[in-house]
């Protein structure tokens, strides 16, 4: 039969033992940190190292920005550069996980007149 004690007591001091080891990587983190009358500047950077050395989840940021893809094609028919660029933004479509506002034709050529 399993000693339900000796599990609560093995359990209780590896607990204990994760703690003290916590708490001794927060001291030298802060330890580690340049102070000025018991102030100093951390960095998010800074913080996520601390939370990932304790086995705890980084904290996130969010991004914006934006993507242009570039893409040429050739020997599409229509009666002008406006028509062109109409049909190019009516027919390609680019999925993405994420909102995006809207595609933008950089440069429609001729390719008749040239």
């Amino acid at each position: 039969m399993i000693d339900e004690k000796k599990i609560d007591t093995d359990l209780i001091s590896g607990l204990n033992k994760t703690i003290r080891e916590i708490r001794g990587d927060v001291r030298g983190f802060f330890a580690d940190l340049t102070w000025s009358d018991g102030e100093t500047n951390i960095t998010l950077d800074q913080v996520n190292d601390l939370l990932d050395l304790v086995g705890m989840s980084k904290l996130k940021r969010k991004f914006s920005g934006t993507v242009v893809f570039a893409f040429n094609f050739s020997d599409v028919e229509a009666d002008n550069e406006d028509d062109i660029k109409q049909v190019l933004e009516d027919s390609t479509e680019i999925i993405f996980d994420y909102e995006h506002d809207n595609i933008w034709i950089q440069e429609v050529t001729d390719i008749e007149e040239e």
